[in-house]
């Protein structure tokens, strides 16, 4: 489970990260990477090492500028905010109870 856990976060944050650029231009863009961040952030409160490590390289990876300097102060506003500010709407996803 941990693997797999590892695999999908590392895949998706790399996928995020190479297409960032054309990704930033869809109008639903920073819906999805406050999400992604989310994942990240619950992954990270992962009791597994393997997965709380994969987490934060992964949130380390899509910080980094890849050269493009677009957006790249608007992914750290979303990114600070989403971390920091958590309100009874907004609770990590380690919080959130899960539907199904």
């Amino acid at each position: 489970m941990a693997e797999t856990q590892v695999g999908t976060i590392s895949g998706v944050a790399r996928v995020f990260q190479t297409w960032r650029k054309i990704l930033f231009k869809l109008d639903n863009f920073f819906g999805a990477w406050e999400l992604l961040l989310r994942h990240i952030e619950s992954a990270a409160l992962h009791q597994t090492t393997e997965v709380s490590t994969a987490a934060l390289a992964s949130f380390h990876e899509l910080l980094k500028d890849n050269g493009t300097h677009e957006g790249t102060a608007e992914l750290w506003d979303v990114a600070w905010h989403s971390a920091h500010y958590r309100t009874p709407d907004n609770p990590p996803l380690s919080l959130v109870p899960c539907r199904g």
